[in-house]
Order: structure tokens, then C-alpha cells, then sequence
């Protein structure tokens, strides 16, 4: 629905030519200040980030007895640096720019593991693992990072800064998987969207008012069992989806050629499949009737089937090829049906 109201906002700016411009301006200036929310957010949650490791109480080690020091001068550098991002954030007006610096305030945030006690590090670093497990990162870069933080022992005592390192770079994998499921989630909701609003809901109506009036101009009928067709496609595309990878890629990125490349086979499978069934190489019958007299009689207007039953006709007409659109299976059949009829 949303991508609805922001056609018909487009199109009544280019009615209106003279609003268009201050329009434009408005909109600027939202997704600025969205933007800028967004940054301030990030860099609030770095800071917190860091303060709370920083609080932490820390203790002799069980091993070698010595205290361990917190990093002061990190912790200062750390947050002049957050100052200085916050106060480029509030002056910038280049979105481009504000999102640079959030990336860079996320980064600022991992640097936290530097000053994370070193009886904590196995902990912590396990609860990054399980929250990028509940976010649904699969289980083989799960194991690879379980391998990445080791075992628990002596060595975290002995080596806190190796271990502060790993910890540091788990981290960074965290927040750069969990900018990946956002966009990730962006784009199938943007593409399942569009093909919901554009292709489900108003090719099904014009499909059945195509076949409806076939009989006036015949190829209103094909025209509509086209169309019924590409609907199939549009849902079998939404169904297939691609699932999270077992690595970071701009997949969904270059995903649209690939929706074009399926919605275009399912509408040529969907006619080539209505054009064996018409040509009664498989004669499915559907209540005494097959399907080649249910075509005839929409264009015809024959007695194959009666009158009453025109929602029934109009029904299967646009079942049929929706079917062959959706699936590449139907099709699939039909051939082996054909290869298997020559043969005997």
C-alpha cells in the first residue's frame, strides 16, 4: 500500500510541477533528520557500550596474581573520538557523509573489547555468539567463530591482550552481520512488496475481465491467460525468496534480474502448458468438459458450457495457467506426458 501512495504522489507532482520542488525539499529534509536520529542512536549505543566495560570491576588473576589494569588512555581516545563523530553528525547535511560516520561510530564501539576484564572476555564473547545465533546467522559461521574464540583456559590469563584481539574482531563480525540482516530484511520486504501491490493483486482483475470479454476480440482471451500466468510467476517468486547465505553478499542486491528472468519463464511456461491443453495433447476433463472446449466455448460462445456457469469457466481459465506460472513442474509433466504418449 505504501508503494501505491507514493505513485500516485509522483504522479500528481508532475501534474503540479510547481510543488514538485518544495516537495522534493520536504522529503530531503525528513530523510535527513531520519538519518541523523539513526546516526545519534549508534553513537549512543558505542558509548554505552564502551562506559560499560570501562565500570566493570576487575580482579587479581587466578594464575598469575596480577591486577588488570583498565586501559585509561584508550578509554579517553575512545571518547574524544565519539564527541568528535557526534559533533560532525549534528553539523553534516550530506547523508552519504552521516552514514560514513555511523559506520565509523560502530567500529569506535568494538574497540570496547579492549577494555573488557579478562576473566569476562570467554563470557562475553559467547553471548555475541549466541545473540548471532538467534539472529539467525547459520550454523556454519557460528562454528567458525566458536573456533575463532577457543577454549576456555590458562590462556586468557597469560595473553588477555590475544584474547582481547579475538574478542575485538568478533565483535566487528557482529556488527557488520548485523547491518547485513538489516539490508537483507530491507530488500525482501521492498521486492515482496512491490510484487504484491503491482503484480498479485492487479493482474488476477484485468486477467478476468480479459477472459470475460473473449469473445468479442479473441486474443483477449491469450491476453488473459497471460496475465494469469505472470500472477503465478509473482507469487512463486515471493515463496522463493532467497534465504540468509552462509556468507555476507550483495545477492539480494542484484536479485531483481533474477525476479525479471523467473516472472518472464513463468509467463512463457503458463501459455506454453495452456497451448498443449488446448490442443487436447492431454485431455484433462474438468466437470465432462476438457479444457480446449472450455477455451472455444469463452471465445465462441458455444453451449460446451452453459451460461450459468460463467464464473466457473472464467475460474478455471484463470486457475490453469496461474498454476503453470507458479510451478515449472506442471509443465514438466505435461512434457513427459507427451514424450511417454510418442513412445507408446
Amino acid at each position: 500500500m505504501k508503494e501505491f501512495w507514493r505513485w500516485w504522489c509522483e504522479l500528481w507532482w508532475c501534474v503540479y510541477p510547481g510543488q514538485h520542488k518544495e516537495r522534493k525539499l520536504i522529503k530531503q529534509e525528513e530523510q535527513l533528520k531520519t538519518k541523523r536520529s539513526e546516526a545519534m542512536e549508534t553513537i549512543s549505543k558505542a558509548r554505552s557500550e564502551i562506559e560499560d566495560m570501562a565500570q566493570r570491576p576487575r580482579s587479581r588473576g587466578k594464575v598469575d596474581q596480577q591486577y588488570d589494569p583498565l586501559d585509561t588512555d584508550l578509554l579517553e581516545m575512545l571518547r574524544k573520538r565519539l564527541k568528535e563523530i557526534e559533533d560532525k553528525v549534528k553539523q553534516s547535511t550530506d547523508i552519504d557523509d552521516i552514514d560514513n560516520l555511523e559506520e565509523e561510530a560502530d567500529q569506535q564501539g568494538a574497540f570496547s573489547a579492549y577494555l573488557c576484564p579478562r576473566e569476562e572476555i570467554w563470557i562475553e564473547g559467547n553471548l555475541t555468539i549466541s545473540l548471532m545465533d538467534w539472529w539467525g546467522v547459520p550454523e556454519t559461521e557460528i562454528d567458525k567463530l566458536h573456533v575463532l574464540l577457543l577454549k576456555k583456559d590458562d590462556k586468557y590469563e597469560y595473553l588477555p591482550e590475544d584474547a582481547r584481539g579475538k574478542l575485538y574482531a568478533l565483535f566487528q563480525e557482529s556488527d557488520e552481520w548485523d547491518d547485513y540482516i538489516e539490508y537483507y530484511e530491507k530488500s525482501k520486504k521492498k521486492y515482496a512488496s512491490k510484487l504484491f501491490w503491482f503484480g498479485i493483486i492487479p493482474l488476477p482483475l484485468v486477467a478476468i475481465f480479459a477472459i470475460h470479454y473473449g469473445f468479442l476480440y479473441s486474443p483477449f482471451l491469450v491476453i488473459g491467460l497471460w496475465l494469469a500466468g505472470l500472477a503465478g510467476a509473482c507469487v512463486s517468486v515471493i515463496t522463493k525468496l532467497p534465504v540468509l547465505q552462509s556468507c555476507r553478499s550483495e545477492k539480494m542486491g542484484g536479485y531483481i534480474r533474477d525476479i525479471w528472468m523467473r516472472i518472464g519463464a513463468g509467463s512463457v511456461t503458463s501459455l506454453i502448458g495452456c497451448g498443449l491443453l488446448g490442443w487436447g495433447i492431454v485431455p484433462i476433463g474438468i466437470q465432462g468438459h476438457t479444457f480446449a472446449e472450455v477455451l472455444n466455448s469463452s471465445i465462441n460462445c458455444l453451449p460446451a458450457v452453459p451460461t450459468s456457469n460463467n464464473s466457473l469457466r472464467i475460474l478455471i481459465l484463470l486457475a490453469v495457467p496461474m498454476l503453470f506460472g507458479f510451478s515449472e513442474r506442471a509443465l514438466t509433466y505435461l512434457e513427459g506426458f507427451i514424450v511417454k504418449t510418442k513412445k507408446s
